[in-house]
């Protein structure tokens, strides 16, 4: 049996992922979009400060329809257990 890891939310740039650890958090992204750590960092340090951790307890509101109406609010804590390893969200310009 693996073990379970524990999930949190990840914020890079205008992006947020959940993932297990900032290298996890790359592989996500690497997995739902196909880019990769090159088409945004050009230096190691730029690579490990590219994802920060969000704090369990901090509130998001997000737009859970995509029609800016339809807004959920839950802690970190409470999204990552909700949705699981993957994309949370992403700002569209």
């Amino acid at each position: 049996m693996t073990e379970e890891k524990t999930l949190y939310v990840f914020r890079g740039d205008d992006e947020w992922v959940i993932a297990s650890s900032w290298e996890d958090a790359w592989a996500v992204w690497r997995e739902s979009t196909g880019e990769s750590i090159e088409d945004y960092c050009d230096t190691t340090e730029e690579v490990f400060n590219f994802w920060k951790k969000c704090d369990d307890d901090q509130i998001m509101k997000i737009d859970v329809e995509g029609d800016y109406k339809t807004f959920e609010s839950k802690t970190c804590a409470e999204w990552a257990k909700e949705i699981g390893r993957g994309i949370l969200c992403a700002l569209d310009y």
